[in-house]
């Protein structure tokens, strides 16, 4: 089936509307079609992009497995399904409460809300869903719920249980959309349940105290209590004294050289020019949070959340990002080289000015054809695992 001009208009327009920006669109395309965005519609403009896919589509006689394909990962926009409607005769529109139809409008003013950590709980097993996957589904209930604040703070080993971090009306939200049965037929995957996420903050006083004065009590404590999840959002650790000051008495600055902070929550953290050296942050979640001008050579950031946070100015020499989730995160001017970026979520990630000589790459999420270009002319050695 071949589409008219009109209704491949049409069909631009609605996927535009239902996919904002070049990240979502490619990970529809991956997820949904096991295609390449880059490789079929090249970079520029979105209009351009998404303009370049239909024509290829048309051409080559999958345009309505493209649009069936943004239906499926986007159901709840009224323009996809209007074209679904139109264009798949046989297809089996689902009802979508129009209450329910923006999730933007309804969380409009999360921004304004108050943060809570919330369990979103799967069928499944971890090992049978890739990070990347996972990544994916919390990108989408984002635009589902609006909420600007939705945050993967842990994926728990085992069943699959994602840690999230959110606005209180996003939670609620989704809650609605479980109870009514229609958060199934938005995402195609069976939701268990979502439950709101108890945290003992009353440890974090002490907690503060342990990690201020002795790295040694700190780290042994973190190992005898490795797996409860420890909330330190919003904390200035940038001050962070731990037995060293100047010749004038004063603080220096946070110096937590070989400091286990794996799976801590450090959202929105102060950590600006901190000694990182050595340190374990595997797991973390450090989106949002200031790590400017910090000294991390050869600090593991494994499966670390770093979505939106600044780096810049860094020096992460050797450091170890495998599996991180780099989005948005700002890494101008820091010195990566020799670092490990294999299979990073490096999706709108900024590397201007950065040295990156002998930093290693591959599997990344987000890396387009031209970007990838300039890494290896900078220097950067790019592993691809075999087809």
């Amino acid at each position: 089936m071949q589409l008219s001009g009109q209704q491949l208009k049409e069909l631009q327009l609605a996927l535009i509307n239902a996919f904002p920006n070049t990240t979502s669109l490619e990970q529809m395309l991956l997820f949904e079609l096991g295609k390449n965005l880059n490789a079929i519609a090249g970079e520029g403009r979105l209009e351009d992009i998404v303009f370049k896919l239909i024509q290829v589509a048309n051409s080559q006689a999958w345009v309505t497995n493209l649009v069936d394909a943004a239906y499926n990962y986007n159901p709840g926009n009224p323009g996809l399904r209007a074209i679904a409607e139109r264009l798949l005769p046989n297809h089996d529109a689902q009802t979508y409460d129009a209450n329910f139809s923006s999730g933007s409008d309804a969380v409009l003013d999360s921004k304004n809300d108050s943060l809570i950590i919330y369990e979103f709980v799967l069928s499944g097993r971890v090992s049978e869903v890739s990070k990347q996957r996972l990544e994916a589904i919390v990108e989408h209930l984002r635009e589902i719920t609006g909420d600007v604040h939705l945050t993967l703070i842990k994926i728990s080993s085992g069943s699959i249980k994602l840690v999230l971090e959110g606005s209180e009306k996003g939670f609620q939200f989704l809650k609605l959309l479980l109870e009514s049965g229609e958060l199934i037929q938005i995402l195609g995957i069976s939701v268990q349940e979502i439950r709101q996420y108890t945290l003992d903050n009353s440890l974090k006083p002490l907690l503060l105290d342990i990690l201020r004065n002795s790295k040694k009590q700190w780290n042994a404590w973190r190992e005898n209590n490795s797996s409860m999840l420890i909330d330190l959002r919003n904390v200035d650790l940038s001050g962070v004294y731990l037995g060293k000051t100047n010749r004038r008495g004063n603080n220096v600055k946070a110096d937590l050289e070989e400091i286990n902070l794996s799976g801590v929550i450090l959202s929105n953290a102060v950590l600006k020019g901190a000694n990182l050296n050595g340190a374990n942050l595997s797991e973390a979640n450090l989106s949002k949070a200031n790590l400017s001008e910090l000294n991390g050579k050869i600090v593991v950031l494994n499966d670390a959340n770093c979505s939106r946070t600044n780096f810049e100015g860094a020096n992460l020499k050797g450091a170890c990002l495998r599996r991180a989730n780099l989005s948005s995160a700002d890494l101008s001017n820091t010195d990566i080289r020799d670092a490990d970026f294999i299979d990073a979520n490096l999706s709108g990630t900024n590397f201007s000015g950065a040295k990156v000589q002998g930093a290693l790459f591959g599997n990344n999420l987000g890396l387009s054809q031209k970007a990838k270009s300039e890494l290896v002319a900078d220097g950067v050695i790019f592993f691809e695992p075999p087809e």
